[in-house]
């Protein structure tokens, strides 16, 4: 299953139409379209209604967990040029500081950056940033209903300091969509192929044994000690983890960290 959530109508529109999606629900608060086993909900601007309409749109559909979740629409940059491609490495929220790390396992088609969700349009562009409303809201909601893995943030830059937010229209904004199109089918494929496997990986038991004999882990970080794992099995398979340098690590917070620094370091690709 994929699921598409769009801020704009305009966002929409060409996503409804490569897709070939009907209007299946406009009787509610959010338009939802659909045809076999894709989705796509128009959410209306900003974090919270974005939040609102993934936790409908998931109900809605069947409750289908582990699925493919993309946020899709338009987002500023200081000094990206306008249509540029952009997938979110990191999301964060201005507001209330959260920050999220979406792993990236596959080569992506386009240029990766952070996403800080902004709750008024950015204008001044003081950091190095792209700027959306909706991201960080998007993000928090999807990732209770599917792993990490499946869940991205893929903008199109329709505004900088050279070219304003106030130059930004309906038209413009469906043609900055439809141009990157391209861009976005390829990052599609590549998160159903890890879908497509996630179900396979195997979690060598022996090797999570010597984890959990080390180190306390809370039931939490059992959890993400697990995801860690499974995510090294597929880029690294069978490889060896253990190493001196790790065994003398004494909190198992340090543990996960180690791990994530290791798979972020690992070249990626399908």
């Amino acid at each position: 299953m994929i699921y598409f959530v769009v801020a704009l109508p305009s966002e929409a529109k060409p996503l409804v139409n490569r897709y070939q999606l009907k209007l299946i629900s406009s009787r509610t608060q959010f338009k939802v379209y659909g045809a076999r086993q894709v989705f796509l909900i128009v959410s209306g601007v900003g974090k919270i209604r974005v939040q609102e309409a993934v936790r409908f749109l998931y109900e809605h559909t069947g409750s289908i967990r582990n699925s493919v979740w993309l946020n899709v629409g338009i987002a500023g940059h200081s000094s990206y040029p306008v249509g540029t491609a952009v997938l979110a490495h990191k999301v964060a929220d201005q507001i209330t500081q959260e920050s999220w790390y979406p792993p990236i396992l596959f080569d992506v088609p386009c240029q990766t950056d952070s996403i800080v969700t902004v709750d008024r349009p950015e204008t001044e562009y003081r950091d190095p940033f792209v700027y959306d409303m909706e991201a960080s809201g998007f993000y928090k909601a999807a990732i209770q209903f599917s792993t990490v893995e499946l869940v991205h943030c893929f903008k199109v830059i329709s505004d900088n300091r050279r070219s304003s937010t106030k130059q930004v229209s309906k038209a413009l904004t469906e043609r900055l969509i439809q141009n990157r199109l391209g861009t976005l089918d390829s990052v599609v494929k590549k998160i159903e192929k890890i879908a497509e496997r996630l179900p396979s990986i195997q979690i060598d038991e022996t090797r999570l044994k010597q984890f959990l004999d080390h180190w306390h882990f809370t039931v939490t970080q059992q959890h993400q000690l697990r995801r860690l794992l499974a995510r090294l099995e597929i880029l690294e398979p069978k490889s060896a983890i253990w190493s001196s340098e790790l065994g003398a690590l004494s909190k198992s917070k340090d543990v996960l960290n180690f791990l994530e620094s290791r798979i972020n370091s690992l070249p990626v690709g399908l």
